[in-house]
């Protein structure tokens, strides 16, 4: 039977402490990267090339890499800087590689560089929605119906309100009874 080697807390230790347990044979410390990353790495792909297919190859060349550079024990200072780093560099490579291809999308001199990308925000951003989707997903049918009609198709009052046979006023009482569900419900959330 295999015995488990010690890896560090996700939540009180740094990536970089996974990393350098990973570059030591720890493959518990790699699952955990693998698991924290992942997504973060495929949307990163899917930013440079706009397709999920390519998209999912790039990750899964930069996750080839990474374990390549954790067999030397590479030492890295920022492990998101360093994933940030190989995918983009797995674009590159790709984009090289398929220059006369129509699935690439965008020319290397378009891509953002480390400042001007911002995985948080992204992130952040992909939270805020999923969360929103959630609070109306749990509002009544009627408020949900003309809130959806109001914020998701932009559509006025005075349409939802022909479209749904109600008066205007209707239309705005429920619009406002959702927007004051969904604030409550997101405080209980959080």
């Amino acid at each position: 039977m295999k015995s488990k080697k010690h890896f560090p807390n996700q939540d009180s230790e740094s990536d970089e402490a996974l990393y350098i347990a990973w570059c030591e044979g720890n493959r518990d410390a790699a699952n955990v990267l693998l698991q924290k990353y992942q997504s973060q790495v495929l949307m990163m792909a899917y930013h440079y090339c706009k397709n999920s297919e390519v998209a999912k190859d790039i990750t899964q060349n930069v996750w080839i890499e990474i374990c390549k550079k954790a067999k030397f024990n590479h030492e890295i200072r920022s492990f998101k800087s360093f994933i940030f780093v190989v995918c983009r560099n797995k674009f590159l490579d790709y984009f090289r590689k398929n220059k006369n291809s129509k699935e690439s999308s965008s020319p290397p001199n378009e891509l953002p560089d480390d400042r001007s990308f911002s995985l948080e925000k992204q992130i952040d951003q992909k939270e805020k929605v999923q969360l929103s989707k959630q609070l109306i997903f749990g509002l009544p049918p009627l408020q949900k119906e003309c809130f959806t009609l109001y914020v998701l198709e932009e559509m006025s009052m005075e349409e939802i309100a022909i479209q749904l046979n109600i008066s205007v006023n209707q239309v705005r009482g429920r619009i406002d009874r959702a927007k004051k569900r969904m604030k409550n419900l997101k405080k209980k959330i959080q």
